[in-house]
């Protein structure tokens, strides 16, 4: 037990050192700021956001898609599930993208020189394995929607990664 704690300690000492904090000042290597507010979604009159959209960056602009939220006052009433498509370039204004070909959220999606691949998801009736690549293009500024091979079967809830290329 005590060279698992060694071990730990020395762990410890070698990641404050990497990053060079020494665990009592904030660290400095992440710049956050606050991006403009997602416009409101289906017919809501104000922003509320989203939870489960497929995010992701393609051609230097910020993708979100899809997901679901609960109209206010929040209590009572049935999530709504959204198709939407908003795009956020580095002016900082949000461009609206077009549709989903449904109202669709909490699949996975990940960020490809090709495009953003969004997986899967559900609705509020069922769970879908379908694959989609959404294309960000600047000059007609407009999102192009390519269908992929679908899953091998329905996922939501999910994640994905890119290893490599």
């Amino acid at each position: 037990m005590k060279k698992i704690n060694a071990f730990f300690l020395h762990f410890l000492f070698f990641v404050s050192l990497q990053t060079g904090s020494t665990g009592n000042e904030p660290s400095t290597y992440l710049s956050w700021s606050h991006l403009a507010d997602l416009p409101p979604v289906g017919d809501q009159s104000e922003s509320l956001g989203v939870a489960g959209p497929y995010v992701g960056v393609h051609d230097d602009a910020l993708i979100v898609a899809g997901g679901a939220n609960f109209p206010k006052p929040y209590w009572g009433e049935d999530k709504v599930w959204h198709d939407d498509i908003w795009v956020l370039e580095r002016s900082g204004k949000w461009i609206k993208g077009g549709t989903l070909p449904r109202p669709l959220g909490y699949g996975a999606s990940v960020s490809l020189s090709q495009g953003v691949l969004c997986m899967g998801g559900n609705d509020a009736n069922q769970t879908y394995n379908d694959v989609f690549l959404l294309k960000w293009d600047p000059g007609s500024k407009t999102v192009e929607q390519k269908s992929m091979p679908n899953l091998p079967g329905t996922v939501a809830f999910t994640m994905a990664a890119t290893i490599g290329n």
